[in-house]
C-alpha cells in the first residue's frame, strides 16, 4: 500500500509540474542610449538618434539579428545597420548606402561607414563565415491590392500579397572581406539572386546555404536554396492545395514556414470557417519531397514559433500581456509552459523573436536606453 502512494505521488507531481507555468528570467544583451537628435550637438559615443513628434518616437530599432553574440541592428529610416562584434558595445561600423554615407557621418563622426551602391536595407542573418541582407531597389513601386483583415487574422508580414511591396534583392557579403583594406568603404557584396523579389517573406543563414522562403499565395510557397561555394540556387514549390476538402466550407491557409538545416521543411496550415473566418483547425506538415502529417495543434490560439534539429518544437501565443510558449519534445509529446511576463509598466516592450539558435529575445526602451534581452 505504501508503494502504491508512492507512486501515485510520483504521478501526481509529474502531472502538476508539466502544467506548471515557469516564468523566464531575462538579461540584457546590448543596451544603447538613446537621445533626442540635435543636428548642433555633437556626441562621440554611438546613440540612437531619435526624432520625437506629437508624442511619438521614431528612428527605434526594428528587427535586430543576433547569431553567436553578432548584433546587426537595423534602424529602417535612417537607412543603416550596425553591425557588432561579439560582446561589443560599440559598433565596428555602420552599412548604408552610397548616397546615405554623408548624412550618417555627420551624426556619426567617430564610426567607421561601410556603403552599397544604392537602396534601402532591410532584414539580414548571420553565419559563421557570411551576412546576408536583403536591400529593397529604390525603382517604382509595386500596387497591390489590400483586401480586408479579420481581426483574429494573422500578422500580415505573412501574406505579401496585401501589402505594398518593393521589389528586393539578397546580397552576401563573406566576413573575410570585412575588413579587408579598411580604408575601403564600398563593401563587396555578392548578389544571390538575378531578379527582384516582391514576395519575399524570410530568409534562413546555414553554413552551406541560405534557405529564401516566397509565397506566390496562401497556398502556394516557393523555397530558393542558395548553395554557397558553387552559387548554384535550388527551386522547391510547395503547393497545399490538396489539403483542401471541396466538400467542407473552409478556406485553408499556409500559416507559417519554418526550415532547418537537413533542409526538412515545416508547414504551418490553418483551415478557416470560409464566412466567418474562425479557425477550426491548424496543422503543422513536415515537407520533404512530401506533405506528411507532423503534428495536430487543437490550441487554435498558439502558433508554431521554433522547430529544433531533433524536431522538438515550441508553440506560442500571447496571453494577455504576455507571451506563453508550450514546449514538445520530439515524439510530440507536451513538456511544460515557459512564459515571459513583459513590465509593461517601467518599459516600452517593441518586439519579440526567436533566433536560428532558438535563443529568445526582445527589445524594450527604458529610462532613455534601448536595449535588447535574452529570456531563459
Amino acid at each position: 500500500m505504501k508503494k502504491f502512494s508512492i507512486i501515485s505521488g510520483l504521478i501526481f507531481f509529474t502531472f502538476c509540474a508539466r502544467f506548471q507555468i515557469y516564468d523566464l528570467s531575462s538579461s540584457n544583451v546590448i543596451s544603447i542610449p538613446v537621445i533626442e537628435y540635435n543636428p548642433e550637438k555633437k556626441i562621440n559615443d554611438f546613440y540612437i538618434p531619435v526624432l520625437i513628434q506629437e508624442n511619438l518616437v521614431y528612428r527605434i530599432p526594428q528587427s535586430p539579428t543576433i547569431y553567436d553574440n553578432e548584433v546587426l541592428l537595423p534602424i529602417p529610416e535612417m537607412n543603416f545597420i550596425a553591425y557588432f562584434p561579439k560582446l561589443s558595445d560599440k559598433p565596428a561600423f555602420l552599412i548604408t548606402s552610397k548616397n546615405n554615407k554623408n548624412e550618417l557621418a555627420k551624426i556619426y563622426q567617430n564610426i567607421p561607414i561601410k556603403i552599397f551602391s544604392e537602396g534601402i536595407i532591410g532584414e539580414s542573418c548571420i553565419q559563421d563565415n557570411y551576412m546576408v541582407f536583403r536591400i529593397f531597389l529604390t525603382k517604382e513601386k509595386v500596387e497591390l491590392n489590400i483586401p480586408p483583415e479579420p481581426e483574429n487574422r494573422m500578422p500580415a508580414i505573412l501574406y505579401p500579397q496585401t501589402k505594398n511591396v518593393n521589389p528586393s534583392r539578397l546580397f552576401l557579403l563573406n566576413k573575410s572581406n570585412m575588413f579587408v583594406e579598411k580604408e575601403k568603404e564600398r563593401l563587396l557584396l555578392e548578389p544571390i539572386n538575378d531578379k527582384d523579389y516582391t514576395e519575399l517573406i524570410k530568409f534562413y543563414c546555414f553554413p552551406d546555404y541560405v534557405a529564401i522562403v516566397r509565397f506566390l499565395s496562401e497556398k502556394e510557397a516557393i523555397l530558393n536554396f542558395y548553395n554557397i561555394k558553387d552559387k548554384n540556387m535550388q527551386d522547391i514549390n510547395i503547393d497545399i492545395k490538396s489539403l483542401q476538402d471541396p466538400s467542407k466550407n473552409e478556406i485553408i491557409n499556409i500559416e507559417n514556414i519554418f526550415v532547418l538545416e537537413n533542409r526538412d521543411v515545416f508547414i504551418e496550415v490553418a483551415s478557416r470557417d470560409k464566412k466567418s473566418y474562425k479557425n477550426i483547425y491548424k496543422k503543422i506538415y513536415k515537407y520533404n519531397n512530401n506533405l506528411n502529417l507532423f503534428f495536430d495543434n487543437d490550441d487554435l490560439e498558439s502558433s508554431l514559433f521554433y522547430i529544433f534539429p531533433d524536431n522538438s518544437f515550441y508553440l506560442a501565443k500571447e496571453d494577455d500581456e504576455d507571451l506563453l510558449i508550450k514546449i514538445y519534445d520530439n515524439k510530440l509529446n507536451y513538456q511544460k509552459n515557459n512564459r515571459i511576463r513583459f513590465d509593461r509598466e517601467n518599459n516600452y516592450w517593441k518586439e519579440y523573436w526567436i533566433n536560428l539558435e532558438g535563443r529568445i529575445f526582445s527589445s524594450k526602451l527604458q529610462e532613455n536606453l534601448y536595449s535588447i534581452v535574452e529570456w531563459k
